[in-house]
């Protein structure tokens, strides 16, 4: 004789269906082709649980009038969800930690676009402003005395519309193997000009922003005199820019999986 469904039997095939709900639907996204298996393999054990769960409390109700065939389908579902939660564990504890190491993903992801954003929209905004006036720049330069004068034309002319190509590039994300490196290769050279400046005790603005009038809100902004507060600023630049070389955590997911046993 089947024994009648109790409401423990209730609150265990209730913990299935919301444990099976929890990980079958948390992410949309493929992250393997084991969670992928484990994902629709969830759902279908959902949907199962899912046709018998609102009968439950009924059987429980009138158990000792409910047929036999109830009350055998009432206990085999008991029965599946107790297995589930169990045989589920590790999996939950593996699929868990694909989606802690994909919302790491995210968020490393986004700060890459946002500082690629910000430097390479310095780059272009600091490059049209050379071209507009380059004599701030003109006058740094020219006090490194012991910079070659084809070199210093060269940087002069040059660098302004370097920013402005690269800059873009970084912020439209085109060809990023190639933008990052020009770019934190700038940057390097803007912190070790810097370190000269205050070394050797150059005085005024290094020309990085082209000339801004004195008193106006983008001088007191990105106003560039040399000094501690401008090493300071060009060294979280520089360090903004190392950022961008960090690997994505998914891309190592793969060779954790494998230790990972179902």
């Amino acid at each position: 004789m089947v024994t009648p469904v109790d409401a423990a039997d209730v609150t265990v095939v209730n913990s299935a269906v919301t444990l099976v709900s929890a990980i079958g639907f948390q992410s949309r996204e493929k992250i393997g082709k084991r969670a992928e298996l484990f994902r629709r393999k969830s759902q279908g054990i959902f949907f199962s649980l899912m046709r018998y769960k609102d009968a439950l409390p009924i059987s429980v109700e009138r158990s000792q009038s409910a047929t036999i065939q109830e009350r055998s389908i009432c206990k085999q579902v008991v029965v599946t969800s107790r297995v589930h939660l169990t045989s589920t564990r590790n999996l939950t504890y593996v699929h868990v930690r694909k989606l802690l190491a994909m919302n790491r993903t995210t968020v490393l992801t986004w700060t890459k676009r946002i500082f690629s954003v910000v430097l390479g929209g310095l780059l272009a905004f600091a490059g049209v402003l050379k071209i507009q006036d380059n004599s701030a720049l003109f006058e740094s330069v020219a006090y490194i005395t012991w910079i070659p004068v084809a070199l210093k034309s060269l940087v002069i002319d040059t660098l302004p519309y370097v920013e402005v190509v690269v800059g873009s590039l970084l912020v439209l994300q085109v060809a990023p193997r190639i933008t990052r490196p020009v770019v934190t290769a700038i940057y390097l050279s803007f912190f070790l000009f810097a370190i000269y400046g205050l070394g050797s005790g150059m005085e005024g603005d290094c020309g990085c922003f082209g000339e801004l009038s004195e008193g106006s809100l983008l001088n007191a902004v990105l106003g560039s005199s040399f000094g501690w507060k401008m090493v300071i600023r060009n060294g979280v630049f520089l360090l903004m820019a190392l950022t961008l070389f960090i690997p994505d955590v998914g891309r190592v997911i793969p060779a954790v999986e494998q230790d990972d046993t179902v």
